[in-house]
This record gives C-alpha cells, sequence and structure tokens, in this order.
C-alpha cells in the first residue's frame, strides 16, 4: 500500500516539473527566434560591376572604351523583387588614382533600390572605386577601372621636297572629333579653293572642325620653292 501511494506521489510530481518547464522552454525558443531574427537581419548589397575581393585578393577589372571619360556603374539593396533589405545602408565611396575623388550616401530600406554612381572628367590611367559599408554591416565592394586616350588622337604629315612649288598636310583623326588648329609660315599661301581653308585669307592659322575616322589633305603654295618646311614649320594641335 505505501508502495502504491509511494508511485502515485512520483507521477504526480512528474506530471507538476513537465507542465512547469514547458512554458520556460517556450519562452526560451521564442527568444532565441528573436535574437536570430537581429543576428540574420536581411541585408543585401551589391553592383552591377564592382564585387566583393575573393580571399585571394582578385575583384574585377575593366577596361573602358577608347573616349570614355567616365566611370559609372550602379549600388542596389536588393537580389532579386522579392528580397531586400531591411535596413538602410550607409556607404562611402572613394576613387584613387590620376584623379581622387570621394562621396557618401544611403540607400533607403523597406523596397528595392538602386544609386547611379558616376565619376565624370577623368584622365587616362586606372582608378580604383572602393565601396564600403559602414552601417549596419561591413561591406567591402571593388573594382578597377581602365581609361584610354586613342580617341583624343590624331597625327598629320607635312609632304614638301626641295624644288617643290607646294607643301602637302595630311591629316589624319582616327577617333578625334572636334577643332584642330592650323599655323603655318608668311611665306606660305594656303589653298582657298578648299572649303577647310577659305577663309585663310592674309592670316598664318585657322580653326577647322573634323570628323572622326577620316582624312583630310591641305594644300600650301611656296613663295621660295628652295625652302622645305617640315611638321616643325606647320604645326596642327587641338583647340581645348
Amino acid at each position: 500500500m505505501k508502495n502504491r501511494k509511494y508511485l502515485l506521489f512520483i507521477f504526480l510530481a512528474s506530471i507538476l516539473i513537465a507542465f512547469s518547464v514547458v512554458p520556460l522552454f517556450a519562452k526560451y525558443l521564442q527568444n532565441d527566434n528573436n535574437n536570430l531574427g537581429i543576428q540574420t537581419s536581411d541585408f543585401y548589397f551589391k553592383s552591377d560591376l564592382l564585387e566583393e575581393p575573393q580571399t585571394n585578393g582578385v575583384y574585377p577589372k575593366y577596361t573602358l572604351s577608347t573616349g570614355v571619360t567616365q566611370i559609372s556603374f550602379k549600388l542596389k539593396n536588393y537580389l532579386d523583387e522579392f528580397r531586400y533589405s531591411s535596413e538602410n545602408i550607409e556607404y562611402s565611396i572613394t576613387l584613387s588614382g590620376n584623379i581622387n575623388k570621394s562621396e557618401t550616401g544611403v540607400i533607403t530600406k523597406g523596397s528595392c533600390n538602386t544609386k547611379d554612381v558616376v565619376f565624370n572628367g577623368l584622365t587616362t590611367g586606372t582608378y580604383t572605386v572602393v565601396v564600403t559599408t559602414t552601417s549596419p554591416f561591413a561591406t567591402t565592394l571593388k573594382a578597377d577601372f581602365v581609361i584610354t586616350e586613342e580617341d583624343a588622337f590624331f597625327s598629320y604629315v607635312v609632304n614638301d621636297a626641295l624644288n617643290s612649288s607646294i607643301v602637302q598636310v595630311i591629316i589624319t583623326t582616327n577617333a578625334y572629333l572636334g577643332k584642330l588648329n592650323i599655323s603655318w609660315p608668311s611665306d606660305l599661301l594656303p589653298d582657298n579653293s578648299n572649303p577647310l581653308l577659305q577663309d585663310a585669307i592674309g592670316v598664318t592659322n585657322i580653326n577647322i572642325n573634323v570628323s572622326e575616322h577620316a582624312e583630310y589633305t591641305l594644300i600650301f603654295f611656296k613663295q621660295d620653292i628652295t625652302k622645305v618646311f617640315t611638321s616643325g614649320n606647320i604645326i596642327v594641335s587641338k583647340v581645348v
């Protein structure tokens, strides 16, 4: 009889303990899930061109089309229309190279948002762009951009010979588009039948408009055929 009472007591005590522990365990799970939610808050920070450097330090490098003197890229806070950052993202950008620039910004939370970043007026060279987030998490995106100067290049040759009555100047613009200035000695007379030189009367220099990937031939008449003219006498230069 005593054993039965003892077993009944143990059974009832076990039930009471179980009911008291379950609420505490449930509360622990709830708190743990809340903490997990804070630690894994949705955070997405991407770019169309920049990337996080790999463990070996490798990151993208782009050579821009010749003549392009600006760097442009996008920053965004999402992976797709369903996954976007739940917090505002504060970021800073540095541009390092022949020209150094920096700026800061914020991408707002709650929807798919994009920031367009543009650096204009850059000269030839290699530039490193680094974007760093300062809040809510630390992330770094990076890329190199190479700007070439081929589009700003043109060439010209001066053809002359002893006892020749004319001097020929041939200009090749390659990808250059804009104005050129031609200057020549006073004892050369430009061929005014050429539309480019029709206003070159009583002057020793003139500006002309040129197109890209074109060739222009200019003729000058010599007053003294014993002279030989070169590119040191006839100068073609860009008009800035």
